[in-house]
């Protein structure tokens, strides 16, 4: 295992492979990052990428209070057209894209819809969660938000078929290969 930004490491690649999963919307000097990715996948090999969809269901509920935007951490909102095209640019041809991410998917929309009910404790569910709160209305509120998350997670199955058509998905993973 091995720890850094790829974009400074002497990595002993190319790779058959890469994986970037939810790492492009942490990143600054965008620009860099492709030309990197191009050094390390292999002639014929395969680059995953996987970001917050800001064209989301979630994301049209939740505005400005979609738990997938994170300010606080992410950098970029990237649209998925926008990263293919990065990706063309630098020799790598979208073969697939995926509009369901199930780790992400159910409770970004439950937590965008808690958060459109209830503006002022927005992400109060998912703050409880990782024990970034613990104040009594912090804990009231995510309580309350909790049966819109559960009802997300039961419904998500039924809805996905939909959400993948449409391309509402809260994450996109794009898959290409280099050409």
């Amino acid at each position: 295992v091995m720890l850094g930004d790829f974009r400074d490491m002497d990595l002993p690649g190319p790779f058959e492979c890469v994986t970037l999963f939810h790492v492009l919307e942490h990143l600054d000097r965008l620009p860099e990052a492709f030309s990197r990715l191009a050094q390390l996948v292999s002639p014929r090999g395969y680059l995953l990428i996987e970001i917050p969809n800001g064209r989301s269901l979630g994301a049209r509920i939740g505005g400005k209070l979609w738990l997938g935007l994170d300010p606080e951490h992410h950098r970029h909102a990237l649209p998925p057209q926008a990263v293919i095209e990065k990706c063309q640019r630098v020799g790598f041809e979208c073969i697939r894209r995926e509009d369901i991410s199930i780790e992400h998917g159910p409770f970004h929309l439950g937590q965008s819809i808690a958060n459109r009910i209830w503006p002022a404790q927005a992400n109060a569910f998912f703050d409880v969660l990782r024990f970034a709160r613990n104040d009594f209305p912090g804990l009231i509120a995510a309580f309350l938000q909790a049966p819109f998350l559960a009802a997300v997670f039961i419904l998500y199955p039924l809805l996905s078929p939909w959400l993948q058509h449409q391309g509402l998905g809260d994450s996109v993973t794009l898959w290409f290969r280099k050409e």
